[in-house]
């Protein structure tokens, strides 16, 4: 098990694939949500913020964007999680993005890791050869403030019905048993796509693969908990790379990247089988199970230096058939002024 950490001093579990799950560490994380059995959330909320732009990649997701480039070369691209793509994009059925039930041809030789001051990120792009003509998805300019509610899409693990308890050593509690000091659920190896809500906690440094990524982190809040929301969920193995989405105003935008869990509960027991959905902060105060996500609106320059925003034809249209409206205005102004 592979545990990275943050500048905080807290813990961050990394996400791969779920065969890593065997030998490695977990990918990415389903999004695991509180509400009744967590087997609902399986189509797009009344409020879609883009269900239908998050698709599924190796052992990961992928947020496709839209075509998005130079306004002579528009390309269509997908937004994910490095680790993602590094190491599953090339393997299996991974030279296939999947939205819904049709898959797109990746593009060979097209993955760009995303640099920051020189460095990589946990940010990766890649082109595929066709797509549906939606329009290209908003990225968040300005990173929401902490409080902000979010929305989690992503193809992560489903959980047990059975909420369990664990001792600080890892070892399996009754719920209401003095030693119980953890709750949450185990995690199952089906993978299906779900959407969730949380707020953003804060915002913070975490070391990734060797390098620093500018993080938004919103807590797993436990049933009964003042700061729980509706549909309150946490990441899972297989949601690395999914998309976290805001509002802003009345438009949705695509706020973040899904890319780890912070903080792993004491003791290895608890990871004898698939890591647990656990709820809140530990003894010390770092969040057991803390939801992680890349801030896009930090890396928007970056991205949009190897995707440029597609200029809108309609818009640029608009404004130069006002111009010339003003004009012809003026024009006849002056001939009526010239008359008397």
């Amino acid at each position: 098990m592979e545990l990275l950490q943050s500048r905080g001093g807290g813990k961050v579990l990394c996400l791969l694939g779920l065969w890593i799950l065997i030998c490695f560490c977990p990918t990415g994380q389903a999004v695991v949500i509180v509400t009744g059995d967590g087997s609902g959330n399986t189509s797009a909320p009344s409020d879609d913020p883009g269900w239908n732009y998050v698709g599924r990649v190796g052992g990961g997701s992928g947020v496709y964007l839209g075509k998005y480039g130079p306004t002579n070369n528009l390309s269509y691209w997908v937004l994910t999680a490095s680790h993602v793509s590094l190491r599953n994009i090339w393997t299996g059925d991974s030279h296939s993005f999947h939205l819904g039930d049709t898959s797109y041809n990746i593009v060979e030789d097209s993955k760009t890791t995303i640099r920051s001051s020189g460095s990589f990120t946990d940010l990766a792009l890649f082109q595929i050869e066709s797509a549906p003509s939606w329009p290209h998805l908003a990225i968040s300019s300005n990173a929401p403030a902490v409080g902000s509610s979010i929305t989690a899409i992503g193809y992560g693990l489903d959980r047990e019905t059975d909420l369990k308890g664990w001792a600080s050593n890892g070892g399996e509690v009754a719920l209401d048993s003095t030693n119980a000091v953890k709750m949450g659920w185990i995690l199952k190896s089906s993978r299906t796509k779900r959407w969730g809500n949380n707020k953003i906690d804060k915002y913070g440094n975490y070391l990734l693969h060797g390098q620093y990524n500018r993080m938004m982190d919103s807590v797993f809040d436990a049933p009964g908990s003042t700061n729980i929301v509706e549909h309150e969920a946490r990441v899972a193995a297989g949601d690395s790379g999914g998309g976290v989405f805001h509002k802003s105003g009345n438009r949705w935008e695509l706020a973040g990247i899904i890319s780890g869990v912070q903080g792993v509960p004491i003791g290895s027991g608890i990871f004898s089988s698939s890591s647990p959905a656990v709820f809140g902060y530990d003894e010390f105060g770092t969040p057991n199970g803390a939801s992680l996500a890349i801030d896009l609106a930090f890396y928007q320059n970056e991205i949009h230096a190897i995707i440029p925003e597609p200029k809108e034809v309609g818009v640029v249209m608009g404004v130069f058939a006002l111009a010339f409206v003003a004009i012809l205005r003026f024009r006849r102004r002056q001939q009526l002024a010239s008359r008397h």
